[in-house]
């Protein structure tokens, strides 16, 4: 059996009351290795009953008695606690007080542990941890948190006692990778990954991925953090700074617990915004980005574009402009503030520019002084199923037709034509013109009505047109 020998090797353990030492000594080497041990045997070199054991395989604890064995375990050092007491210390607790100032200009640093682990460029073909933690957790009717790893940073209460002014920044956990090869080559890199595993839905709702919490030391006080969390780039850049895949059953972004900070809680515009885009940034609806909505520096309106075509903006005076339909329908329909609609879904705007206006409701346009003498509101115009009213003219290219009476109390003014011009136009029946050129009792200017069972104009005596 081929031995390897370690000279003037001194082991002190603290066991209870006792220390307990190992000269030098011969350790075997690792099983399945050359010159390895058929039985399994391993070599042990303290037991907790006080024997010091150079060889000889590893012996079972009794259920009521808690053992504490070192050994050379599979060529490497193991450490080995069977049982456990009630508000025992740890397997293994180091201590490193640091007392005297350091000069870290030459960037050492100085560690309580640390593991160096040097692959040399072997191949690997299964996953390889340089510190490996892994708890079996079969715990219950405790502590919410049991935790694998467990990193804390704390500053004491007394930090400051020492009159030495403001303290360093404090990190709980500092994970990083870093690929000095320069090429592209060098192979993927992963700075943290943060792995979830289980079966079934999390109908307790308990499950998170990550949790980044703040509080107050005092259960009373409270605090502020300036950032939750921040991805940052510099001069570098990423596809997707924050990118979520795969189904997700209530929402993919979520921040309907949180609370903004307003300085007057009756103000939304001094409350703090939930999303914060820049510049030329956009929400995209679409995986094709041919929808989307956000601000257009160079015009300086927010635009909604639909299939790559406008289809509503809005300029930094809050005016909007439609290009395409606007239906309103219902009470509320539209309200946002500048463009609102009243109890029964009529719309009411400041400024609107669109191709087409369809309401299924009284349409009301308020202008100056104009008064309804229906309800004694002022009105420029209303359009409904009581007919319109306008304060001023009301002009169109094509035919007005009414189903009821027309009543005015100022003018009618009837289009006037030349006898010859109307002896040659067909028009429906009962129509009135003014013939300028027909004669009538001897006056010039003639009330002309169209007769379509006789096909002729006559003037109001029924009489052909002179």
């Amino acid at each position: 059996m081929k031995h390897t020998r370690f000279r003037d090797m001194i082991l002190i353990v603290g066991l209870s009351s006792c220390t307990l030492a190992a000269a030098s000594g011969t350790l075997g080497t690792h099983p399945g290795g050359p010159g390895s041990r058929p039985d399994g045997r391993h070599d042990v070199l303290i037991h907790q009953d006080g024997s010091i054991r150079q060889q000889g395989p590893i012996p079972a604890s009794s259920p009521d008695s808690q053992t504490l064995m070192i050994s050379n375990d599979n060529g490497g050092l193991d450490v080995n606690r069977s049982n456990n007491w009630q508000d025992e210390s740890p397997v293994m607790f180091l201590h490193h007080h640091m007392t005297h100032p350091m000069d870290a200009t030459n960037g050492s640093g100085s560690n309580a542990l640390k593991a160096e682990c040097d692959q040399s460029a072997m191949q690997t073909r299964q996953p390889y941890y340089c510190v490996n933690s892994i708890m079996i957790a079969r715990g219950y009717a405790g502590w919410d948190n049991n935790s694998a790893g467990n990193f804390f940073a704390i500053r004491p209460s007394d930090a400051l006692a020492d009159g030495n002014g403001r303290r360093n920044l404090i990190n709980g956990a500092d994970i990083g990778v870093r690929d000095e090869t320069g090429s592209e080559d060098g192979g993927g890199m992963l700075g943290m990954e943060v792995d979830l595993y289980a079966d079934g839905k999390d109908v307790h709702q308990n499950r998170m991925v990550q949790m980044i919490t703040i509080g107050g030391v005092k259960s009373e006080a409270g605090m502020t953090v300036n950032e939750g969390l921040e991805i940052a780039a510099g001069q570098n850049s990423f596809n997707f700074p924050v990118n979520i895949s795969g189904k997700f059953n209530k929402a993919a972004f979520a921040s309907w617990a949180a609370t903004p900070a307003c300085r007057d809680p009756n103000d939304l515009g001094t409350c703090a915004p939930g999303l914060w885009l820049g510049d030329n940034q956009r929400i995209v609806l679409d995986q094709g980005q041919d929808t989307y909505f956000g601000l257009n520096k160079k015009t300086v309106r927010l635009d909604w574009i639909v299939n790559n075509l406008m289809a509503l903006s809005f300029d930094r005076n809050a005016n909007a402009e439609i290009r395409q339909n606007l239906k309103v329908d219902g009470s509320s329909a539209l309200d946002t503030g500048r463009i609102t609609t009243d109890g029964d879904g009529n719309l009411i705007v400041d400024s609107l520019r669109s191709g087409a206006v369809i309401a299924t409701h009284e349409s009301h346009f308020f202008y100056d002084t104009y008064t309804d003498p229906e309800v004694g509101i002022r009105r420029d115009a209303k359009f409904g199923s009581q007919g319109i009213s306008s304060i001023g003219d009301i002009h169109t290219n094509g035919d007005m037709a009414a189903r009821g009476d027309i009543s005015a109390t100022g003018y009618i003014n009837i289009g006037t034509h030349r006898k010859r011009e109307l002896l040659v136009r067909s028009v429906p029946d009962g129509t009135i013109a003014f013939c300028s050129d027909c004669r009538l009792n001897q006056l010039k200017g003639v009330f002309a009505v169209y007769h379509l069972d006789i096909r002729t104009w006559t003037d109001a005596m029924n009489n052909h047109l002179r």
